[in-house]
């Protein structure tokens, strides 16, 4: 479970980053090159696309780490959901970050 925080705390502060890069650039960026730089949280891959205006960042846990089959979103609204989770922690998609088995969220 505490391993699944390394990927909360990466996204909420890449969120802070991407509304400083638009306050300076009235943008967040376009394309997987989102504004600001992508953050690299142990066990997770992360990514990042954007349309100008808005913008969703994804942590995925790695094949084979410990996180394996959980992922996590933000957005410029921020919007934190849980899209994929492994078996017995509950149905994806959640409109929060599960931090529990059965779907309890932070």
């Amino acid at each position: 479970r505490g391993k699944l925080v390394d990927a909360h705390n990466a996204l909420a502060d890449f969120r802070v980053k991407m509304e400083q890069y638009y306050q300076d650039n009235r943008n967040y960026g376009t394309g997987t090159a989102c504004g600001a730089a992508a953050p690299a949280p142990k066990n997770f891959t992360f990514s990042c696309t954007g349309s100008g205006q808005a913008y969703t960042a994804k942590a995925t846990g790695n094949s084979g780490s410990p996180v394996e089959g959980f992922e996590f979103t933000i957005d410029n609204a921020n919007a934190q959901k849980s899209t994929a989770l492994p078996s017995g922690w509950g149905s994806a998609t959640v409109n929060c970050w599960v931090i529990r088995r059965g779907g309890g969220c932070a």
